[in-house]
């Protein structure tokens, strides 16, 4: 029978949405005998490497994914924000080193020019 695997999990590096700590939720997956668990948090990755290590450490496979607001318009246009309508938003997961590296280039230039 396959195993359960919780992919869109938001830790506290999601601000305002979510409190728990990766090793928390890492533990909780190894007690529930979780084969690989991901994280998906709102728009970066400051969590990465502390859940990459924490999974490792209990043999799960970890999935590095980031929660990304999507501009409805112009990624330089705020106007979606300033009207009080929500983005519509894409969650994208790294199946790989380059996914990884992809997430870090769209995470990293979100902030200075994005949405």
């Amino acid at each position: 029978m396959p195993s359960y695997v919780s992919l869109h999990n938001h830790t506290d590096f999601s601000l305002l949405r979510s409190s728990s700590r990766v090793s928390d939720l890492v533990e909780r997956a190894a007690d529930l005998g979780m084969p690989a668990l991901g994280i998906a948090d709102d728009g970066n990755l400051f969590g990465a490497l502390q859940f990459y290590k924490a999974c490792r450490k209990r043999e799960i496979q970890p999935i590095i994914g980031c929660d990304f607001y999507l501009a409805t318009g112009s990624r330089h246009s705020k106007t979606a924000a300033d009207s009080g309508l929500r983005a519509p938003r894409l969650v994208l997961l790294a199946t790989s080193d380059l996914g990884y590296r992809n997430l870090i280039k769209l995470s990293s230039s979100g902030f200075p020019e994005g949405f």
